[in-house]
């Protein structure tokens, strides 16, 4: 569809819903990626689509019945040709990137819970000499390697008058500043014995606090910006967010995590990540909100 996007659209029965948004390039100015192959990860056939012409693209999500469906949306590695800013072609090969993992049910679709989000799943996708540049700066950032064939985790943290600018897309990848400042990303990693308890019938994994184990990894936070405030960088000293609110967890094992955000004022969502070895997933606007 080449149609702005519609909350109103996004719930079509009790049993199915779309996701959709616009892919965008990092540190682009809010550049949209035409053509851009994106699929659901959960789905057998890892159903695709492309973007169109304006960035946007659409996927039709079944839900399981009586059940949680988990939707992970993810934009394969490719090359993807566009017009630089003098109106040429280049060729631009980007890193394969995944969302935030949706936790979905029939109740919450038809209550309209996570429908405004669904429908504006918007994901920034990293330029391979970019993706690179970070591991580099941040390995010396950490003192250590950012290991590429680990998972390496990016949140950012977005305050509610941000995150409501994701329905008014000009706005949105023009603003260069998209969080808030002050937060303290925490991640968690659900234990074995969770998973293992819930496939013998038992409780479903992560119902309980005791489930989640907490990790020793701590979040590397961007800087709020330099030349102009155009571009974020790694950050040696911050033990918070900046107003760039971005922050990056590296070297994760596989697994399914916990994101949650504290803040001495605001309150936060969690949201939940599905690492796999040499995974990049991005936690960002809008799936972090107030």
């Amino acid at each position: 569809t080449t149609s702005a996007l519609a909350s109103d659209a996004v719930v079509s029965s009790p049993t199915t819903t779309r996701i959709k948004g616009v892919v965008y390039a990092f540190q682009s100015g809010g550049t949209r990626v035409p053509g851009a192959k994106i699929c659901v990860d959960e789905l057998p056939n890892k159903a695709c689509t492309r973007t169109n012409a304006e960035g946007l693209y659409e996927l039709p999500i079944v839900l399981r019945n009586g059940a949680t469906t988990p939707v992970t949306i993810y934009v394969p590695e490719q090359t993807v040709t566009q017009l630089d800013k003098d109106g040429k072609k280049v060729d631009e090969k980007y890193v394969a990137l995944y969302s935030n993992t949706y936790q979905l049910t029939r109740a919450n679709i038809a209550s309209g819970e996570v429908a405004d989000r669904l429908s504006a799943t918007h994901l920034q996708i990293a330029a391979a000499k970019l993706y690179d540049r970070y591991l580099n700066v941040t390995s010396l950032v950490i003192k250590g390697k950012v290991e590429r064939t680990l998972c390496n985790v990016a949140v950012t943290v977005t305050d509610h008058h941000k995150y409501a600018l994701r329905h008014d897309l000009p706005n949105f990848l023009s603003d260069t500043e998209h969080g808030v400042g002050d937060a303290v990303v925490s991640v968690s990693k659900l234990g074995a014995v969770a998973v293992e308890r819930e496939r013998t019938g038992g409780a479903i994994a992560g119902s309980v606090s005791s489930d989640w184990e907490s990790v020793s990894t701590k979040p590397v936070y961007m800087s709020a910006g330099i030349l102009g405030g155009k571009v974020t960088w790694p950050s040696a000293i911050l033990k918070h967010t900046s107003i760039d609110g971005g922050s990056f967890v590296n070297n994760l094992a596989a697994g399914f995590y916990k994101v949650t955000i504290s803040h001495p004022t605001k309150k936060f969502t969690t949201a939940f990540a599905t690492c796999e070895n040499g995974r990049f997933v991005n936690v960002s606007p809008p799936q972090i909100h107030e």
